[in-house]
């Protein structure tokens, strides 16, 4: 599946860089593997700021039967896999709303997720369709009865621009298994990375 992004809300810059971008969702019965497509930039420095922005600094991998997002992210010189609670079916409010993307009928489903950042909730919307059974969706995002053909996670949305049904010919690249973390656990790293004095 190829996605594209957008953003209305970001300095002009930024937004180019943002609609440079190409991403790609492979998977199978069991992963996923949630890509940034490789492009050109216009400006590098805004480019990689852009991915940071989009949650696209690091490749997403997705287990369906552990139920785990997870990024290899790298704090100071050690690489971690980083464990994200994106896929869990009770945190999502399926509603009946319904809308067609690319010739698929697609089921409305929201959840609330914790910026640990900034300690404050955000609205995660997604379009899923029942017709593509498998839980997966862009930046870790999925859980849900369907994939995930758009998605909002704060102000960025995510959206299908092409479906290839091919699955079972699908290699989908695993992570190579690191010291696992939580996500709160790697912010906290990442916060004392940046300090002179520990707390």
């Amino acid at each position: 599946m190829k996605l594209k992004v957008k953003n209305k809300n970001l300095e002009r810059a930024t937004n180019t860089e943002i609609d440079l971008m190409n991403f790609t969702l492979k998977y199978n019965k069991t992963n996923s593997y949630f890509k940034k497509e490789k492009s050109i930039p216009k400006n590098p420095l805004q480019h990689k700021i852009a991915a940071i922005l989009v949650g696209m600094n690091y490749n997403w991998f997705q287990n369906s039967l552990t139920k785990e997002a997870i990024v290899n992210a790298k704090v100071k010189n050690k690489m971690y896999s980083v464990l994200y609670d994106k896929m869990k079916f009770e945190d999502w409010v399926l509603s009946e709303e319904t809308k067609m993307i690319d010739g698929y009928t697609c089921f409305k489903a929201e959840r609330k997720q914790l910026n640990n950042r900034t300690g404050k909730y955000m609205l995660i919307t997604a379009w899923c369709t029942p017709d593509i059974p498998v839980p997966y969706g862009p930046v870790g995002e999925g859980g849900l009865p369907g994939l995930i053909l758009q998605v909002n996670v704060g102000s960025f949305l995510f959206i299908a621009t092409e479906i290839t049904l091919n699955p079972n010919k699908n290699k989908v690249l695993l992570p190579k298994e690191k010291e696992k973390i939580s996500n709160k656990k790697y912010s906290q790293l990442l916060r004392n990375s940046r300090k002179v004095t520990i707390d």
